[in-house]
């Protein structure tokens, strides 16, 4: 990788690439980083316990990387903690196995954070890699049902903003963190593992009073990983479908004030019926009922870190929050009956929210 730059002249960059079983992109990944139009002080590669070939091509043909090898999977929570752990600059780029930032796109993000002396997180445009004229997505928002609303979603790259914009969460394929203003404590929560941790981050950082910024700089998103990527299967994993329901209720139960909680209680036991049933058509129930228990064996730990996040709460959740339509994948509506079932979720919730944000 290039040689440290003057700190008079060039922000003090760490990029940690996030990898499992990422043998197939971890190639261009890392040229993408060499390209970079700023110097970079380091580049880590945290390899989640992958048993592909990601090990031995990292030894054998990028040795200037730092690896830092996980002796067990922990999911891309953990794995952050640890990048976030063994950077030795303030700005760390955090980027997944299979995105390629565009040459500026360090620099870009490392300025908007300079300008901005509340922000703590900035993330860029996400581009499809096979479809470059298309934008994945371009920021995020929090539905108040508990899951991430992605923003600019396929939208085309010749409508993308100009601008640097506030959000309300953030989508953590490429993104870029400043150490020094969020503390010492790693900014992911290691219980989340996998699927909706970085929309964890994004609403605690809003409730911790910081602003998330959007920038007019690109990445280039791959296909993810085989067996677990939606845009690999085109279906749901066992592990994904877990995630979702256990990570959402995690989510809700330790970041959303009570009143939040006892307000949206009607629409929240309605969207888990809805989404039982939906376990019951697709032969999810096991799935189902794995995560609820997990969570009801974990109501101590939520207990803690409900009390650690409301105590440092700086923003209210009517500041947070919106609504619209439920942002689930288009993938989970393969039929008649379930697409009407949707729709008529949506109107429900659509009302309900109407009623209910002027009392949170």
């Amino acid at each position: 990788m290039s040689e440290k730059g003057d700190a008079s002249r060039e922000p003090s960059i760490t990029a940690c690439v996030i990898n499992y079983q990422g043998e197939e992109y971890l190639d261009a990944t890392l040229m993408a980083l060499r390209q970079a139009k700023v110097s970079l002080a380091e580049v880590l590669v945290v390899d989640d316990a992958s048993t592909d070939g990601s090990v031995a091509l990292l030894e054998r043909d990028h040795l200037d990387v730092e690896l830092v090898r996980l002796s067990e999977n922990c999911g891309p929570a953990g794995a952050r903690n640890v990048g976030f752990r063994r950077a030795t600059s303030d700005l760390v780029l955090f980027i997944d196995n299979d995105v390629a930032v565009a040459p500026d796109t360090p620099a870009l993000l490392a300025r908007s954070l300079r300008l901005h002396p509340r922000a703590v997180l900035a993330m860029p445009r996400v581009i499809y890699a096979h479809d470059p004229d298309t934008i994945q997505y371009d920021g995020a928002a929090s539905h108040f049902i508990g899951l991430m609303k992605l923003e600019n979603e396929d939208r085309p790259l010749s409508a993308a903003a100009v601008r640097t914009r506030e959000i309300q969460s953030l989508v953590t394929a490429c993104f870029m963190i400043d150490r020094s203003r969020w503390g010492g404590a790693g900014p992911f929560d290691d219980s989340f593992g996998y699927v909706l941790e970085d929309h964890d981050l994004g609403l605690r950082a809003r409730i911790l009073g910081h602003v998330i910024l959007a920038v007019p700089a690109d990445c280039f998103h791959g296909l993810g990983t085989r067996g677990l990527s939606l845009r690999q299967t085109g279906t749901y994993a066992e592990r994904r479908v877990i995630g979702l329901i256990r990570n959402r209720w995690r989510l809700l139960l330790k970041n959303y004030e009570a009143r939040t909680l006892i307000v949206l209680s009607p629409i929240l036991l309605a969207f888990e019926c809805f989404q039982l049933a939906g376990a019951i058509k697709k032969g999810w129930v096991g799935q189902w009922l794995v995560a609820i228990r997990s969570i009801l064996q974990a109501r101590k730990s939520i207990r803690i870190d409900r009390s650690a996040v409301q105590a440092a709460r700086r923003s209210r959740d009517c500041q947070i929050l919106t609504g619209g339509p439920i942002p689930f994948s288009g993938v989970l509506f393969q039929g008649r009956l379930e697409r009407m079932a949707g729709h008529i979720l949506d109107g429900a919730a659509g009302a309900y929210w109407r009623f209910a944000r002027g009392l949170i």
